[in-house]
């Protein structure tokens, strides 16, 4: 059974891999997320010091920014309203 939404997403996700721009959203996802693996790693390292808490401030803002921008970018490409993120040069 073909679902029009989750198609349409998974067709969306197709696109990033196609493009230039999208291939970019991407690979900001992908740096952001393994950034933020990182910071949590020197979380564990610095527990009870003073540098932890702008460790976690670090993770809060960068886990954050790159998984949602991904995630906008994939949902309005997946809804065929792309046109609101990303406009096209003619």
């Amino acid at each position: 059974m073909n679902i029009p939404i989750l198609s349409g997403i998974v067709e969306g996700l197709g696109v990033f891999f196609k493009t230039r721009r999208y291939l970019a959203y991407t690979i900001v996802f992908v740096f952001t997320a393994f950034l933020g693996l990182f910071v949590t790693w020197l979380m564990t390292l610095t527990v009870g010091t003073p540098t932890e808490g702008l460790l976690v401030n670090v993770f809060a803002f960068v886990g954050s920014a790159g998984t949602i921008y991904f995630a906008f970018g994939a949902l309005f490409t997946g809804l065929g309203v792309d046109g609101l993120w990303i406009t096209r040069r003619s």
